[in-house]
């Protein structure tokens, strides 16, 4: 249920299926690449930039879903 909740998340976020995002975060270390992902390439495009607060708010929900992630993929061994 863990894997579902995070795609769901970055499917809100990005506006489309994170397969391409999430196989990045599998293939490599997580933590290195949520580090170097900036917070527009994640969001629609479509959408204007969020203000300060949102934007605050965004980050803190993805960093959580990529942790959580992060843990489940650690768990199983590298499988999602």
């Amino acid at each position: 249920m863990c894997i579902a909740l995070e795609i769901l998340t970055f499917y809100v976020l990005m506006e489309k299926h994170p397969t391409e995002f999430i196989s990045s975060l599998t293939s490599s270390s997580s933590s290195s690449i949520a580090q170097n992902v900036l917070l527009k390439e994640i969001l629609d495009n479509c959408l204007p930039p969020p203000i300060l607060q949102v934007a605050q708010e965004l980050i803190f929900i993805a960093k959580l879903a990529v942790t959580c992630l992060d843990a489940l993929l650690v768990q199983n061994h590298g499988q999602p």
